[in-house]
């Protein structure tokens, strides 16, 4: 049958990281629209269970430190029929901390749902982005 397809270096690092989810946070419920979310734990973390008094806009998230490959697993956690907006390359972000979404547009992670999401180090002209790494939206 052959090989399908063969990982190394940056890309293993993902694939790896997709393998188990070992450190998952939830933070505090978020009750407004957030710019460059940090919550705590964000650096050691593969899973953020969320919480949403409402519907709100995330347009960006804290970039891992250079060089560190970063996959994160992002779970709306309401029970109030809400969702949480992912904002495409909002100017709300830092540079480096926006996300970069199919079709170039807002996506919506609804109650129950989980995305994953993986930082590129080279995306928006090199100066690194979130992107979806499984259907978002």
């Amino acid at each position: 049958m052959g090989i399908l397809f063969e990982v190394s270096g940056t890309l293993g690092s993902i694939v790896e990281q997709l393998e188990t989810v070992e450190n998952i946070i939830t933070p505090a419920q978020l009750t407004v629209d957030t710019d460059n979310y940090n919550p705590t734990g964000l650096a050691t973390c593969n899973l953020i269970r969320q919480d949403i008094s409402d519907t709100i806009q995330l347009s960006g998230l804290v970039a891992p430190a250079t060089g560190v490959n970063k996959v994160i697993w992002f779970t709306c956690i309401t029970t109030l029929n809400e969702k949480i907006t992912f904002m495409h390359n909002s100017g709300d972000s830092s540079s480096g901390n926006k996300f970069f979404l199919k079709d170039n547009a807002n996506k919506d992670l609804k109650e129950g749902e989980t995305a994953g999401l993986w930082y590129d180090h080279l995306g928006d002209s090199g100066n690194g982005c979130w992107r979806p790494l499984t259907r978002l939206g």
